[in-house]
């Protein structure tokens, strides 16, 4: 019951994203219609990802004690 309301979240929030960054969804906007929206979306929902399974706060704290990597 929750895993289909997570799918809808995720789609939600997706089409959100692409309204508030896209007059045209996405497709052939930049300069030259060469510029896509699908890498800044991917970035947006792995950054969310890290973030709810806890592999950022891990990253960032292995980060403080080994300054080094």
């Amino acid at each position: 019951m929750y895993w289909q309301q997570g799918w809808e979240a995720l789609n939600n929030t997706v089409q959100a994203f692409i309204h508030q960054n896209s007059s045209r969804r996405g497709k052939n906007s930049g300069e030259n219609g060469d510029k896509t929206l699908i890498f800044l979306l991917v970035r947006y929902i792995l950054h969310d990802l890290l973030w709810k399974t806890g592999e950022a706060d891990k990253f960032f704290r292995d980060l403080e004690n080994n300054p080094q990597l």
